[in-house]
């Protein structure tokens, strides 16, 4: 079996909530991870740390989110959406490390056009966030990051890029309607952008924010709707019938990425999958060739 054998087989059982099959795959994907060259991408991972955040295990998806932060290698948009889907799906939605992961995407080129602040219009482009928490995550993030800069930067308008029209039938609206809903949980007034606008931005749905109601309704330091103070709150991962089994424990998962909290045996064995990369030039033909995919789908959506 190749890299995508184990990817598909893992989000079988993500999707059937196996987590024994899950137990039962991951020694044969650690033993091929064992060949270098076996990683021609960063899909596996991706998949892996979905199924972890899935299964109530997000410490061990960040760890393997980890390893391909250290890898140096070329990472796409997928695993960073991936580790913040994992968040959501774990009930950590409020927890600082959402924003960290964005701040490393987009110091990574992932979001690096997301949030901009200007004198005349200030933009947050959500549509590199995938649906579901990671969308949500973005919304609150870019707010509390532009609502931070309006003491110096007083732009005439926000205007919110939420969706391409690239996606599956009906995503587009239900993508538009959670950010609707979530400003108005927010108490921030907003009008849905005109055609001419949406067309000129390359956007299907758009949103305009007037700057000024921004501040007090989003808290500089909220990251979320009625967090006050997020810094405040522990990290808590609550490790119940999960793959590998335990109780509830407090982890910080910033010092988990770093490498600060030591891993227990199931950690220290999933090291094991970097073995499996290849190397950078083996990275960049595949991503050329995916691309290249990508944009014949496109041309026929």
């Amino acid at each position: 079996p190749d890299w995508q054998t184990f990817t598909n087989a893992l989000a079988a059982a993500r999707e059937a909530r196996d987590p024994v099959l899950v137990r039962q795959l991951l020694p044969y994907l650690i033993r091929a991870c064992s060949t270098e060259g076996f990683l021609l991408n960063d899909m596996l991972h991706s998949e892996l740390i979905a199924t972890l955040g899935a299964f109530g295990e997000p410490d061990r998806a960040v760890r393997i989110f980890g390893q391909l932060i250290d890898s140096g290698l070329p990472i796409h948009g997928n695993a960073f959406n991936r580790m913040l889907g994992a968040l959501g799906q774990a009930g950590l939605t409020r927890d600082h490390f959402n924003g960290y992961v964005i701040e490393l995407g987009m110091e990574r080129g992932i979001w690096k056009t997301a949030f901009r602040c200007e004198d005349s219009v200030s933009a947050l482009d959500l549509r590199d966030f995938w649906s579901g928490w990671p969308l949500l995550a973005g919304l609150f993030y870019g707010l509390n990051q532009l609502a931070g800069k309006l003491h110096s930067v007083r732009p005439d308008s926000l205007l919110i890029l939420v969706s391409r029209g690239d996606g599956k039938r009906g995503e587009d609206k239900s993508r538009m309607s959670k950010v609707e809903e979530h400003l108005i949980l927010l108490r921030i007034p907003y009008k849905v952008a005109d055609k001419e606008t949406m067309e000129a931005a390359g956007t299907t749905q758009a949103i305009f924010v007037e700057p000024d109601v921004l501040n007090p309704q989003v808290d500089h330091r909220a990251f979320g709707p009625g967090l006050e103070h997020a810094d405040q709150l522990p990290w808590v991962n609550r490790r119940a019938a999960t793959i590998f089994g335990g109780s509830a424990r407090v982890v910080d998962l910033r010092a988990v990425l770093e490498g600060r909290i030591k891993g227990d045996e199931v950690d220290q064995q999933l090291e094991g999958i970097k073995l499996g990369f290849a190397r950078a030039d083996h990275w960049e033909e595949d991503a050329w060739r995916r691309q290249a995919r990508e944009n014949t789908r496109l041309q026929h959506v």
